[in-house]
C-alpha cells in the first residue's frame, strides 16, 4: 500500500500549513485527501489522512442548495469553468461578522495540535470554540475529521451533519462527509455528497478527483469517471499520478469497446493558479 501527497498552485503538501484566518469573513483552507484504490490490489479499502479544514464563519444561515444546483454537479465537463462562483467564499464575503480574537487564536492552537495529532487536546480546544461560538461550522468539521482519524465514522457523520444544518454552504463539510460515506460503502450518498460540494464549487478540484475514483473504482461508470478526471486535471494539470490513473482509465475503456468521451478544455481552465482563495489539498492514493 502507497500515498502519495500532491500539491498545485498554492496548495500546500502540509497540512494546516499557510491557513488563513479572515476575521470577519472565513478562513477556507481545506486539506482534503482523496483515496484510490487500483484495480491490481484489490485489498482492504483503509485510509490514512492529515487534514483538518479550516472554516470559520461568523452568520448563521438558512440558505438550502438548490437541487438543481446538485443536479449540475453532475455534469462534470460543464461544472469547469474560468467563471465558476465559489458560493461558501461569496456567503463570507456578504455576511461579515466580526470573530473575537481569542476564539481565532484558539482555532489556530487547536488546528496545530491537529497537525501534530494530538487530538485529544486539539478537540477540547474544538469544544470550548463550540461552546463560545455554535455557530461557526468549520469546528464541528474539524471535530469530525478527529473522529474520522479515530475510525470512529458514526461520531464524525454527527458533526459534519451539524455543520451542514449551520451552514449550508460548507462545501468541505460536503466533502468529507461523501469521504466517509464512501469509507462506509455508501456509495450512492457519497457521490450525493461529492455533487453537492460541486454545487457550491464547480471548480473544486478535489471533489472532482474523488468523484472519478468513486465512479471508476466503485460505481464502474467509466465514462463519467473519465469526465470527472479530465475537469479535475483541467484545474490541476500538473498532477502526474492524475494523469497516469486517467491513461490506464482509458486502456479499460477501449477495452470494453467504449467510445471515449470527447473533453472541450477551456483556455483558461488549463491553468492551474488557483481562484477564490483555492483551498490547500493532499491527495492520499492507495494501492
Amino acid at each position: 500500500m502507497r500515498f502519495k501527497l500532491f500539491t498545485n498552485k498554492g496548495w500546500s503538501q502540509q497540512v494546516l500549513l499557510g491557513c488563513c484566518l479572515l476575521l470577519i469573513t472565513a478562513c477556507s483552507s481545506s486539506p482534503e485527501s482523496v483515496e484510490r484504490q487500483t484495480e491490481e490490489h484489490q485489498g482492504s479499502a483503509t485510509e490514512v489522512s492529515q487534514q483538518a479544514p479550516v472554516a470559520i464563519e461568523g452568520k448563521v444561515l438558512e440558505e438550502k442548495i438548490p437541487e438543481d444546483e446538485i443536479v449540475k454537479g453532475k455534469n462534470a465537463q460543464n461544472a469547469v469553468s474560468s467563471a465558476a462562483v465559489n458560493k461558501y467564499i461569496a456567503q463570507q464575503a456578504t455576511n461579515k461578522v466580526a470573530i473575537p480574537q481569542a476564539i481565532v487564536d484558539k482555532y489556530q492552537q487547536a488546528l496545530a495540535l491537529m497537525n501534530q495529532k494530538k487530538w485529544p487536546q486539539a478537540q477540547l480546544l474544538l469544544d470550548e470554540i463550540i461552546v463560545a461560538q455554535p455557530q461557526l461550522s468549520g469546528a464541528y468539521v474539524n471535530k469530525a475529521i478527529i473522529y474520522r482519524e479515530q475510525q470512529d465514522f458514526t461520531q464524525a457523520q454527527i458533526l459534519l451533519s451539524k455543520a451542514i444544518a449551520i451552514n449550508a454552504l460548507n462545501l468541505y463539510a460536503h466533502h468529507i462527509q461523501g469521504q466517509i460515506y464512501r469509507l462506509q460503502g455508501n456509495f450512492v450518498l457519497a457521490e450525493k455528497s461529492y455533487q453537492t460540494a460541486l454545487a457550491i464549487w464547480p471548480d473544486y478540484a478535489p471533489a472532482h478527483l474523488d468523484m472519478a475514483i468513486l465512479l471508476e473504482l466503485y460505481r464502474g461508470r467509466l465514462l463519467d469517471a473519465y469526465r470527472y478526471y479530465s475537469s479535475y486535471l483541467q484545474l490541476n494539470g500538473n498532477d502526474e499520478e492524475a494523469q497516469r490513473w486517467l491513461a490506464g482509465l482509458e486502456i479499460n475503456i477501449k477495452r470494453a469497446g467504449l467510445e471515449l468521451p470527447t473533453i472541450t478544455e477551456s483556455s483558461e481552465t488549463k491553468q492551474s493558479t488557483p481562484k477564490e482563495s483555492e483551498p490547500m489539498t493532499n491527495k492520499v492514493k492507495e494501492s
